[in-house]
């Protein structure tokens, strides 16, 4: 069995997430670079977790929810047995079977397999490890993992880089995610940091929020990873909302209530996996009123934000809320509300991540 995974973002014709798998090596793949290319129609705000959906690592198909076995219509399908996985306590029968579940108590069985994946006309990859799902509950309709770990799909591929542009939540245009390419000449660009012990993680060193130029310093012990491997702060795609220690957590709500006086106060939202104590009625559409806000980094660097990059709409109506929650867990999350509506780069061969604004 897999581990737990944390949670879910959207994919490919189907849906994106990152999330942890198997660790066994890779004798039966052949990886092969490809060009740079491009996914279109990706649909990457279908849920509101509060863990991050990281660790993530296969490429997973699922194709029909609660169906019992389909394949998929390609030659190139192809089951995986046991041995061809090397030692892996995890695999009990053949076809290597799998089942995960994630942080939202959605869940996903199948079967472990390798398959074909095109890139339009930029050419294809054969033996591409994959989960196909036979019976899945909740969540998303299928899974591509960008974590960092040597069966992850961008090392399947030997890409040197990969990058997404996540659109707004309230966007009618597609989502990309581009692999090989460069970024942006604008490109805010920050260390990306390795976790030895976690390695399918992304981390950054997020030293401060600043709220209408006054920062909210973050002590170096929240974004300092331990010799365990716990703590840090891991840039997500797959995390709706940005979740950090209490006290900072605590600092930067109190800060954004003192400038967002002129906005209109309502009470909090209780959405069971994710909670808001700092919400506001927007129904009267006010153009103003609206505190600025910028990450912070190591060296200096800052990311300017939109008030889209820090507001959760609940549901259809006209309360708003502040994208930050607590997190209980030792891990800080840079969610993928603060990404939405720029170009998040991530070059794996210089160990740089690049947040590019207004790049879609």
């Amino acid at each position: 069995m897999a581990r737990e995974a944390q949670r879910p973002f959207p994919s490919i014709n189907i849906l994106i997430i990152l999330f942890f798998f198997f660790s066994f090596t890779l004798s039966p793949f052949s990886p092969q670079a490809v060009s740079a290319s491009v996914f279109k129609r990706l649909q990457l705000f279908s849920t509101e977790k509060a863990q991050p959906t990281s660790t993530s690592s296969v490429l997973s198909l699922s194709l029909h929810p609660y169906s019992s076995i389909i394949k998929p219509p390609n030659n190139n399908y192809s089951d995986l047995e046991c041995a061809s996985l090397g030692e892996n306590q995890n695999c009990q029968a053949d076809p290597c079977m799998f089942i995960t579940s994630y942080g939202d108590r959605s869940t996903v069985e199948g079967e472990f397999a390798t398959e074909t994946v095109s890139f339009g006309s930029s050419g294809s990859v054969d033996k591409v490890a994959i989960g196909c799902g036979h019976n899945q509950r909740g969540g998303a309709s299928g899974i591509l993992g960008l974590g960092g770990t040597p069966v992850s799909f961008p090392s399947q591929i030997q890409a040197t880089s990969f990058s997404y542009c996540l659109v707004d939540r309230d966007s009618g245009k597609s989502s990309t995610l581009e692999f090989n390419s460069a970024p942006p000449g604008d490109s805010v660009l920050v260390p990306l940091i390795i976790n030895r012990r976690i390695e399918v993680f992304y981390y950054v060193e997020l030293t401060g929020i600043t709220i209408n130029g006054e920062q909210v310093p973050i002590p170096a012990s929240a974004y300092q990873i331990g010799q365990d491997g716990s703590g840090g702060i891991v840039v997500d795609s797959g995390t709706t909302i940005t979740a950090l220690p209490d006290e900072v957590y605590n600092s930067v709500r109190d800060t954004f209530v003192k400038y967002a006086k002129a906005l209109t106060r309502t009470s909090g939202y209780d959405g069971g996996l994710v909670k808001f104590d700092t919400c506001y009625d927007l129904s009267s559409n006010p153009t103003d009123g609206y505190p600025t806000m910028s990450l912070d980094f190591s060296g200096g660097k800052t990311l300017p934000l939109r008030p889209a990059n820090y507001w959760f709409r609940v549901g259809d109506s006209a309360k708003n809320c502040l994208a930050f929650t607590v997190t209980t867990q030792s891990v800080s999350i840079l969610g993928n509300i603060q990404q939405q509506g720029m170009r998040v780069n991530y070059d794996l061969a210089n160990k740089m991540i690049g947040f590019s604004p207004n790049q879609c």
